[in-house]
């Protein structure tokens, strides 16, 4: 009697269980590889590198120029009229009295733009990267088989978590850290790492919680939709048409700006930075600088330079909140 061509029979497994850490592992670096597939996409991350290059470059700038014996201080002297003359001339003396403040205010003020122009750029590559998530998962019914014992619906979720941090750390942390590592590298003085310290703080404090809720929401709205189209859609409107809530708070009352997400994490990273304090601490301690910018109204100060920081936090608390209820509703087998 001939045997049967496929044997359904039950046959025990003797291979070799992997670590829960390896699992994770594994989804995370094939969500990092699927997101980082396409020239756009490398392109986007190239740009947030060649940016983190500008800003240390424009780190370096500064140092030269507020530096008696800098290399770029006779050249600016030429093209410089008397009034810029003047302004120069009292930061080169205010960084002599007080070289700690004068760094720390040039380095948050340089990291801060850089943080909000590389959150844009993380913006445009969320854009790209959402029908890879979850949608695809979704429409093709895979995350089912993830959920047959594979791996835990928790660990599938935190391996995508992490190949989007992954991500975001190529177009994100990674240029940030590397303009600050960069610009005090070409310093004048080997002391700008110590006087910079806290610009490289509130770099990471801004920029991982920041990175964390964006790819939270991120996969919560590739998980909302099995077609990859809406899910892209409900981005772009997250993105594009919230901000029109920024206007409308200056007419109602100032927590319907909080509707807005890039909104948040702006005033998030301006409540972490806190120019406000560095420009009240220049004015108090250089004379000059109180008579430039001395006749600016307080009000017209606080609205670019000062954010509390309860409102950014709890905005950011419910986003994550809700982003974790729709990702585990979503993801149920």
């Amino acid at each position: 009697m001939n045997s049967p061509l496929l044997d359904i029979g039950y046959r025990h497994w003797n291979g070799t269980v992997q670590n829960v850490w390896v699992r994770r592992a594994v989804v995370a670096r094939h969500t990092m590889q699927a997101c980082l597939r396409g020239r756009v996409i490398r392109f986007l991350v190239a740009v947030t590198w060649v940016l983190s290059l500008v800003t240390a470059t424009a780190y370096f700038a500064v140092g030269q120029i507020l530096v008696p014996e800098g290399l770029l201080r006779p050249l600016f002297e030429l093209i410089m009229d008397d009034k810029a003359r003047r302004f120069v001339e009292g930061i080169s003396a205010w960084l002599a009295l007080y070289p700690d403040v004068t760094v720390r205010l040039v380095a948050d003020l340089l990291l801060l733009h850089l943080n909000m122009i590389l959150q844009t750029i993380s913006f445009l590559v969320v854009t790209l990267i959402i029908p890879r998530l979850l949608t695809r998962d979704l429409a093709s019914n895979a995350i089912v088989v993830y959920s047959s014992r594979a791996i835990s619906r928790f660990d599938y979720l935190f391996g995508k978590l992490a190949g989007v941090l992954g991500v975001f750390s190529l177009c994100w942390l990674g240029p940030a850290i590397l303009a600050w590592v960069l610009g005090n590298v070409v310093a004048p003085d080997w002391s700008f790492f110590w006087h910079s310290r806290s610009a490289l703080g509130y770099t990471l404090a801004t920029a991982i919680p920041s990175m964390v809720v964006t790819a939270l929401l991120a996969m919560a709205i590739s998980a909302l939709s099995a077609k990859s189209r809406i899910a892209v859609a409900i981005w772009l409107m997250v993105w594009l048409l919230t901000p029109v809530f920024v206007p409308i708070a200056n007419m109602t009352s100032d927590w319907v700006a909080y509707l807005n997400f890039s909104h948040v994490l702006d005033r998030f990273a301006i409540a972490i930075f806190d120019p406000y304090r560095d420009f009240l601490l220049a004015r108090e301690s250089l004379p000059f600088f109180n008579t430039l910018f001395g006749r600016l109204k307080e009000s017209t100060v606080q609205s670019f330079g000062y954010s509390p920081l309860a409102g950014p936090a709890i905005g950011l608390l419910i986003v994550s909140f809700l982003s974790l209820l729709i990702l585990f509703r979503r993801t149920r087998s």
